[in-house]
């Protein structure tokens, strides 16, 4: 996998997105790695040579990476409401009430 770096504000400017937003959401979904010792620098994790293509495989991965948090959110949600259904004297419990 062929990986770009850049400090482009104008990759920014066409993703639409903040860039607070982006590197921190980039970082987290595995899309971005800051660059030791720079602050404002970062590297994609990425293929393509050309802008375009760097963007587009970017929002590509986001999307697929956004969707499976928000599936994992949504089966931990499930799970958390049927083990209430399923014991409920256990979700009301207070170790110490006054």
């Amino acid at each position: 996998m062929e990986s770009a770096g850049t400090s482009c504000p104008a990759a920014l400017l066409r993703l639409g997105v903040p860039a607070q937003r982006l590197t921190g959401e980039g970082e987290f979904f595995g899309l971005i790695e800051k660059v030791e010792g720079e602050d404002d620098l970062f590297k994609l994790n990425l293929e393509g040579k050309r802008l375009n293509t760097i963007l587009n495989n970017y929002k590509e991965e986001y999307k697929k990476a956004f969707v499976a948090r928000k599936v994992r959110q949504k089966a931990a949600k499930e799970v958390v409401e049927e083990y209430h259904k399923k014991y409920p004297d256990l979700s009301n419990y207070v170790e110490n009430p006054e």
